[in-house]
């Protein structure tokens, strides 16, 4: 006589400890260009060629004066290479820290995402302009201002969600369905993100400043990363252990 029952609720346990096992990974921007796939984070400037790659700051400005001069919009690059490869994510967030510079009152921090395998997604930090960046508009870029007129071609890009009026000296660990969604659809081990505003009508030059991988004022767990949380390989074996357990079963059965 088989006792069926028995075998079915210790591989169903099985199953739910295995699944369960996760282990979270935190992925900084290195600040270097060193190779294809590594972490960078700068910002572009309207009319300007010079390079942030170093600056301690990402900058997100966006004057109320059309196209202004000082307008910048931050770009982030991540190697998901190795996290993204044991299956869907269920968890993940990105990591900014605002560091200076208080938001005007109703003022929106806007997060896109390049999406995957999109011009300048695996962007050169040294050599990536307001103009040749592909998502900046109006003045000093190739690309006129669309209708949202918040610097980048919302068209191009992929919102993932916003940060409403960000306050000083805070670490924010944002998180959506979206951000989920846009990371499980990587297929090249590249994420990056664009940071933008909505128009700054009041508060002076106040504009929302987060660290950078090269700021030397915060610790390691205030700059920028992506934290998700992905399958311990002990789990990912245990499941194949049961599968091909569950599999020789069938065979031997038939």
């Amino acid at each position: 006589m088989r006792f069926a029952f028995p075998l079915f609720t210790l591989t169903t346990a099985l199953l739910a400890t295995s699944i369960g096992h996760a282990a979270t990974i935190t992925i900084a921007t290195d600040g270097t260009d060193a190779d294809a796939l590594g972490g960078a984070d700068t910002f572009v400037t309207r009319n300007s060629v010079a390079s942030a790659a170093t600056d301690g700051n990402l900058a997100v400005v966006n004057r109320a004066a059309t196209d202004n001069n000082a307008d910048r919009v931050p770009f982030l690059r991540f190697d998901t290479s190795g996290a993204l490869s044991g299956g869907p994510l269920t968890v993940a967030s990105l990591r900014l820290t605002l560091g200076a510079n208080a938001s005007p009152a109703g003022l929106v921090v806007q997060i896109y995402g390049i999406p995957d395998a999109a011009l300048n997604e695996n962007f050169d930090a040294t050599t990536i302009t307001f103009a040749n960046s592909g998502y900046t508009t109006g003045s000093g870029s190739v690309i006129a201002n669309d209708a949202t007129d918040n610097s980048v071609l919302d068209s191009s890009l992929t919102l993932l969600g916003t940060l409403a009026a960000p306050t000083i000296n805070t670490t924010y660990t944002f998180s959506s369905a979206d951000l989920l969604t846009f990371l499980n659809a990587d297929t090249n081990g590249i994420a990056s993100f664009v940071l933008a505003t909505t128009v700054i009508t009041a508060g002076g030059t106040s504009t929302p400043v987060f660290a950078s991988s090269d700021s030397v004022a915060f610790t390691a767990d205030q700059l920028p990363a992506l934290i998700v949380d992905v399958p311990e390989p002990t789990a990912v074996a245990a499941l194949g252990a049961i599968a091909c357990g569950l599999t020789s079963r069938r065979k031997r059965r038939a």
